[in-house]
């Protein structure tokens, strides 16, 4: 072990290997020698060792070690496969945490949902079950569960240990709950601006998901635009690009631009007038003027007649 622990990585693995010659019942030389190459990368070494402890002692928890192998070397899917094998009764709390992660990274989110709902009876004060549930929940858009298991999560954690991605998490669970039960959705929407406004304010080993802000207000948008929300979906975003000012994306824009849009098709087309298509002509404007360069321009920019059209008549009640 001091030869491990001073990288001598050549030599540890001759006094393993003597320690297991002596005493081929004892687990602690297998495990440190596998998780010793983990470290370094070498899974397949460490892996076979431990095969070589799984004959020498068939009753222990060897895949549940391999996983910690995999968890050691950073492949949470190597590490969710043995996991699978084994009997959750067996795993200790962290592994059981790491297969949480693991499912989340792996986008098996109703999995992990189901584990960590098995869990919470063995551990129910584990403030990291309640954390990787508004995860799972979030992502699996069960958004009433997500806000539930956040609320308890931040009840019991010091505000500078909760993450960007917790806060992220929570934020996308109240912006797409579009039909809220315990509140208006006017109330989501507050909600929502305040726990994206403290992930933006984070700078920890999760700020990667900062970038996909945007997307969720599209997303949002686009939840109430297909809900024929118009109103509303014109409400959020507008409100999302005062408050991102020049950060607000392209598409974000675009996003005005879609639902102005569908809008303006809802009108009969017999009755729709100049006035009725001139906020969507004004958001086509702008966004020509913000985004000359923009790779959507060809989508943006009306039929040239009906831009002169509407630009020089002066009767807004004219037929459109």
């Amino acid at each position: 072990d001091i030869l491990r622990d001073y990288n001598y990585i050549d030599s540890a693995p001759v006094f393993y290997d003597q320690a297991i010659a002596v005493d081929p019942t004892n687990p602690d030389a297998y495990i440190n020698y596998a998780m010793m190459y983990a470290k370094y990368g070498d899974t397949q070494k460490g892996i076979a060792k431990l095969e070589q402890m799984r004959t020498a002692l068939p009753t222990y928890n060897v895949d549940a070690t391999i996983a910690d192998v995999y968890t050691m070397a950073q492949d949470e899917r190597g590490a969710t496969s043995f996991y699978e094998k084994t009997d959750l009764d067996l795993l200790r709390k962290d592994q059981v945490l790491s297969y949480a992660i693991g499912l989340y990274e792996q986008k098996k989110y109703v999995e992990g949902i189901a584990l960590l709902n098995k869990i919470r009876t063995k551990w129910p004060k584990e403030k990291q079950i309640n954390r990787l549930m508004l995860w799972h929940c979030a992502a699996a858009q069960h958004y009433d569960d997500a806000i539930t298991n956040a609320r308890v999560f931040l009840d019991m954690t010091p505000k500078d240990s909760v993450w960007s991605i917790d806060y992220f998490a929570l934020g996308s669970s109240y912006l797409m709950n579009t039909v809220p039960t315990t509140m208006t959705y006017a109330e989501a929407q507050d909600a929502a601006f305040d726990a994206f406004t403290q992930c933006e304010a984070k700078d920890d080993m999760w700020k990667a998901v900062k970038r996909n802000i945007p997307s969720v207000f599209t997303a949002a948008t686009t939840a109430l635009r297909d809900q024929k929300r118009y109103d509303e979906a014109l409400a959020l975003m507008r409100r999302y690009i005062a408050h991102r000012g020049k950060d607000a994306s392209a598409f974000n824009h675009i996003s005005v631009i879609q639902t102005l849009n569908a809008q303006l098709t809802e009108i009969d087309s017999d009755s729709r007038t100049m006035a009725d298509a001139q906020p969507l002509m004004q958001a086509c404007t702008d966004f020509i003027r913000q985004f000359p360069d923009n790779e959507n321009l060809d989508y943006i920019i009306p039929d040239p007649e009906m831009n002169r059209i509407i630009t020089e008549n002066s009767d807004p009640a004219a037929k459109f």
